[in-house]
């Protein structure tokens, strides 16, 4: 069962050989009711955030009284929200071999994302590194990344980040709200942004043009569209960015 697909279509590697999953939720993560109404034995989530009793979600305690174990990305746990790394994802994989019983499979897929995870630095190797910024705009407010798995994807992807976790809005949280002015000033070759929706792709592209056209990546056109859901801890979504963003960088490798 798929708990959310954010209104996209499953991937073909669920939806192959017969298999038809079945989807609890469309937009959101599942209610409290409609989760445990399934009696599931094993629920994962990509941060704790999906187990947040206050939103009408089921608890890990509520889980494990009704008989179902769960588990939460190594690169979305509380503590781990703003150090996380991208390969904390092979964690995840062999974790889900052991609970599984899958261990010679996990280590396959592991192998197969460290090499992904290979590629994207090598295609950085004797580049001079270009500067990146992450964004998200919602109306007019302009959100930056600066810490956690989304600032690891770019590093990954040999790009050297304009916000960092050691600056002082990021200390707390891997995100803030940043202005126009501080933006202009870093003035990054690259700007990543994460996105909702195709219309909410065009919408942001046509914000960044008209309100950040000083910005050397709008005046470039080296903006790079990323699906939120790809930057989910513990997600394959996490490494197939850090190959976007890799090739964004450096086109010519």
């Amino acid at each position: 069962m798929l708990p959310q697909t954010n209104g996209k279509e499953l991937p073909e590697s669920l939806t192959s050989q017969g298999h038809n999953p079945q989807v609890i939720s469309e937009d959101a993560p599942p209610s409290r009711e409609d989760l445990l109404k399934l009696n599931p034995d094993l629920v994962l989530s990509p941060t704790t955030y999906e187990f947040t009793a206050e939103q009408g979600y089921a608890t890990q305690d509520q889980l494990k009284e009704a008989g179902a174990a769960s588990y939460v990305a190594e690169a979305g746990c509380f503590n781990n929200r703003s150090t996380a790394k991208v390969s904390d994802l092979l964690t995840d994989i062999e974790a889900y071999g052991k609970i599984l019983g899958k261990e010679d499979e996990a280590k396959k897929l592991s192998e197969q994302a460290q090499a992904q995870l290979d590629e994207a630095k090598k295609r950085s190797e004797g580049k001079e590194k270009q500067t990146l910024a992450q964004l998200y705009i919602e109306g007019d407010t302009l959100t930056a990344i600066g810490a956690g798995v989304e600032h690891s994807m770019a590093e990954a992807a040999g790009a050297q980040n304009v916000f960092n976790p050691e600056d002082s809005g990021f200390k707390d949280f891997f995100a803030a709200e940043v202005s126009r002015e501080e933006l202009l000033k870093k003035n990054p070759d690259v700007i990543v942004f994460t996105t909702t929706s195709e219309e909410h792709e065009k919408t942001t592209r046509e914000w960044l043009k008209k309100n950040l056209s000083g910005v050397k990546a709008v005046q470039d056109d080296r903006l790079v569209a990323i699906p939120s859901s790809d930057t989910l801890p513990g997600t394959w979504g996490t490494l197939d960015t850090v190959t976007t963003i890799s090739k964004a960088l450096y086109p010519d490798s």
